[in-house]
């Protein structure tokens, strides 16, 4: 899938000032939520946001899960119902998409914590099998595109699994990896990495989204948050 047209489509379209939609991802203890919340302390007309679970995105959510009805009775049609959490995604995903869309128009600089591109990294077509038409592979790309088209910039904040898993578990903070066994977290982790990768190239191929990278384990986020600031300030 080519992402690019999505990308022009985009780049013509007029926009008042320069608003800016950004999305931080990584794998868990990255340091994800820790530079969005760097980034909102020293930009306080940033929109910063961390979940999407607000009472005032009640009705963005509430349309976009009558509109995902069709995909999902096709799904249990095929004999591939989707999960509670798979169906929550791909709402979250569309309803983000509406809410971040219409900041944009504003004007507005965005930054979001585990926004599309993590959440359809997890979410892959062969991961949760795509019906026996193709529907979830196909919502999977137009998705894809929708938000390529509204992306400026992906930062991929990574770390080494030992540094990773040490603040995992150093906080009280529950995350799934907790809960699986000690061989299996590694691999855990392993997948996620490529999934993320593999849908990161998606976005970040030839004319399509900017995307730079840091290593969390070697560079302080207050440095980190200093260089994605001077990268919006470029654009």
């Amino acid at each position: 899938m080519d992402l690019g047209p999505a990308v022009a489509r985009r780049d013509a379209a007029p926009v008042r000032g320069t608003p800016r939609t950004i999305e931080i991802v990584g794998p868990p203890g990255a340091g994800k939520t820790s530079l969005l919340s760097l980034l909102a302390a020293r930009r306080p007309g940033l929109r910063a946001v961390g979940h999407w679970r607000r009472l005032e995105f009640l009705p963005d959510f509430v349309r976009e899960s009558v509109a995902i009805l069709p995909l999902c009775a096709a799904q249990c049609r095929a004999r591939r119902p989707l999960g509670r959490r798979d169906l929550e995604r791909l709402v979250r995903l569309q309803a983000s998409r509406r809410i971040a869309a219409r900041w944009r128009r504003q004007g507005d600089l965005v930054v979001m914590d585990q926004g599309p591109v993590y959440t359809l990294a997890t979410l892959r077509p062969g991961a949760c099998g795509p019906g026996a038409d193709g529907r979830l592979e196909a919502w999977w790309d137009r998705t894809a595109r929708e938000w390529a088209g509204l992306l400026d910039l992906v930062i991929v904040l990574e770390a080494d699994d030992g540094i990773l898993l040490q603040r995992i578990f150093g906080r009280d903070k529950p995350h799934r990896l907790k809960s699986i066994v000690e061989a299996d977290r590694l691999d855990w982790l392993t997948a996620l990495r490529q999934s993320l990768e593999r849908t990161v190239d998606r976005f970040g191929g030839p004319g399509g989204v900017a995307v730079i990278r840091f290593d969390t384990g070697r560079e302080d986020l207050s440095r980190i948050a200093d260089r994605v600031g001077a990268e919006i300030d470029r654009g």
